[in-house]
């Protein structure tokens, strides 16, 4: 197509065209120029004269009639592609053999649901090739070489996230070919489930950004991807350019959950080896401690100490087993932790299990806020640091320091000002080498012997401490011990606040009647005989369909529902949801030892008032029950 003509053409006077000419449009979908972006080569070009005319018109002035229909075909082409179209013309007019000398690239732009954007339009002269243009198509071809060498898949796309560049690793990886990839996205090849997050990591990028998701390859196997996308934006702030490339992680993932799974492993290995040991400890105590209450109570004398080390035993084994049950969640909790009561904890199962000639030291300040986070994940996370200043120790004569302090955080990474609960576990073995301590959290590194250690105790450590906003570092020189140092950020919301005492304030005695179902009989039995102490006139019911046809037959009858999950013939939350059908804002609590994800999702839709997991006392369960029923 030749340039467009100049108003002074009319009056016999030419614009002044040059060799290697160059044009760029930006048109509206239907075909309109809405802005001319490069006039290269061409004197006296009155851009803003066409904006609002079709290209077809423009060609129709300045070549005839039949050049304009031919653009509009093209033009309609391109309203209906998805890939970018080249055509090689000759100059209008010349003879037939003469060879196509003017290139015209047509690309449709669309937006990521696949609408028309605008049709990008360049037309060129290639019989001369100016300096810049020059310079331009070397570091085209030189960006093309480098980016086929990569072993990543490379691609370029414009603001909206059409490709406009692909590496032929993309056609190796898909099985399509780069020419119907190009002018459009790669959302298709993307897991549904994936879409919208990577979608908002463009929309949000701010520079370059790294992002893992799954990418279909040609056999129809979904692999992940780790992608670095560098984001180019206008004055504006407006996406233009991105830049990025995609590496197959997929072997490196399994082998991050093969070692969390063999860390978890190892985890369960070490609790189980400790509470062993303390949960003989906890159930001696609670025998011989009703042993002697009940000669007390024989005798007339007071059993209220005896009884109160029973209640203080059972709760410990209760929280071992909690512990224990914890370790099969797949999602981490987000909570205030008391970071001085499970590291008590954790040393405390440890003790039993360190030599007799290794001395452990525990120094716990008096106030510790809470952090926010996961408690079973700060338990494993001292239990592994405390075990690696055993194994430092080699079962030689020594002694391990833990502290727990509250100290004002530091300015670091780009967090603020505020709190930090600092953890400090010291021992006095051989300590490192500068090279042992510049690897020590690298998984699978150790420097025990073949079989003692698997390396991912310390590699464990820092994950957890990231996942909290923490940082962790080691002090240690040869002969001299090592100290390793976690900080995490105080809650300062859960620092700040406290429960309302009056939310566990219970109604008057024997106010309400509650319908209370579980298919262990002592406990249908202690609540009968426990929860009118605290304003509950329980009727107690073993099987729960016995109970769902009693509440049919009079179901104004009870004020609030408690009811174990898992029962046999009717589980807790199918009773609760035939319960609901009858009355739809009863007030229910849920009870278990024991819950799932599924079952945690499956509770918030029915809209369960409280869940109170097992064990817990009467008391636990009555202040859920009055402050569902309120």
């Amino acid at each position: 197509m030749p340039e467009p003509p100049d108003p002074r053409e009319r009056a016999g006077d030419e614009p002044a065209i040059s060799p290697g000419y160059r044009l760029v449009f930006i048109l509206d979908p239907d075909g309109r120029i809405r802005q001319v972006l490069e006039a290269s080569g061409i004197g006296g070009w009155p851009q803003e004269g066409y904006v609002g005319k079709t290209l077809g018109e423009v060609s129709a002035e300045r070549a005839g009639a039949e050049r304009g229909d031919l653009w509009d075909v093209r033009i309609e082409l391109a309203r209906e592609a998805t890939v970018p179209a080249l055509y090689l013309d000759r100059v209008p007019g010349a003879p037939v053999d003469d060879p196509a000398t003017v290139s015209s690239t047509v690309i449709p732009v669309r937006t990521a649901e696949g609408e028309l954007e605008s049709i990008l339009v360049q037309l060129e002269d290639r019989t001369q090739v100016g300096p810049r243009e020059a310079q331009l198509r070397a570091s085209e071809e030189k960006f093309g070489r480098l980016a086929e060498t990569l072993p990543q898949m490379v691609w370029e796309s414009d603001g909206a996230g059409n490709a406009r560049y692909l590496s032929e690793k993309w056609h190796a990886f898909t099985g399509r070919p780069v020419r119907e990839l190009l002018g459009r996205g790669y959302a298709e090849f993307v897991h549904p489930d994936d879409r919208g997050m990577l979608a908002a990591a463009r929309e949000d990028a701010q520079g370059t950004v790294v992002v893992e998701f799954r990418l279909r390859r040609h056999d129809g196997e979904y692999r992940w991807m780790e992608a670095h996308i560098a984001m180019i934006r206008d004055d504006d702030g407006t996406p233009v350019q991105a830049i990025g490339t995609a590496a197959d992680v997929t072997e490196r993932r399994m082998a991050e959950e093969a070692r969390v799974r063999t860390q978890k492993r190892e985890m369960v290995g070490t609790l189980i080896g400790g509470i062993g040991h303390d949960f003989n400890n906890v159930i001696s105590a609670i025998l011989s401690n009703a042993a002697l209450a009940r000669l007390e109570l024989a005798s007339g004398a007071s059993a209220e100490t005896s009884i109160a080390e029973i209640e203080r035993g059972a709760g410990r084994a209760a929280d071992l087993v909690k512990r224990v049950l914890a370790q099969g969640r797949e999602n981490v909790a987000h909570e205030p932790v008391d970071v001085g009561e499970i590291t008590q904890e954790a040393c405390d199962l440890l003790r039993a299990s360190l030599p007799a000639r290794t001395e452990l030291r525990i120094h716990i300040d008096p106030i510790v806020p809470p952090v926010a986070g996961d408690p079973t994940q700060v338990h494993q996370l001292v239990l592994n640091l405390v075990t690696n200043a055993r194994q430092a120790l080699g079962g030689e004569p020594g002694a391990i320091d833990v502290a727990v302090t509250a100290e004002p955080a530091l300015r670091h990474a780009g967090r603020p000002a505020g709190r930090d609960v600092v953890l400090r576990v010291t021992d006095d073995g051989p300590g490192m080498s500068e090279d042992v301590r510049a690897r020590v959290f690298d998984p699978y590194f150790t420097t025990k012997p073949a079989g003692e250690g698997s390396g991912l105790g310390l590699a464990a450590v820092q994950t957890i401490v990231r996942a909290h906003s923490g940082t962790v570092g080691v002090e240690s020189i040869l002969g001299a011990g090592a100290t390793f140092t976690v900080t995490l950020p105080v809650d300062e919301t859960s620092a700040r606040g406290g429960p309302d005492p009056a939310a566990s304030t219970p109604a008057a005695a024997g106010s309400l009647r509650l319908l209370f179902v579980d298919d262990e009989p002592a406990l249908v039995r202690l609540a009968t005989r426990a929860l009118p102490a605290d304003g509950l006139n329980a009727d107690g019911f073993t099987d729960p369909r016995d109970a769902l046809a009693a509440f049919d037959a009079e179901p104004d009858r009870w004020s609030a529902l408690v009811t174990d999950l898992s029962m046999p013939g009717l589980d807790g939350l199918t009773l609760i949801e035939r319960v609901r059908a009858t009355r739809p804002n009863f007030p229910v609590v849920l009870t278990s030892g024991f819950l799932r994800d599924a079952d945690r999702e499956r509770a918030a839709v029915l809209g369960v008032d409280a869940i109170v997991p097992k064990p817990c006392s009467m008391a636990d369960l009555a202040t859920a029950v009055h402050a569902a029923a309120r």
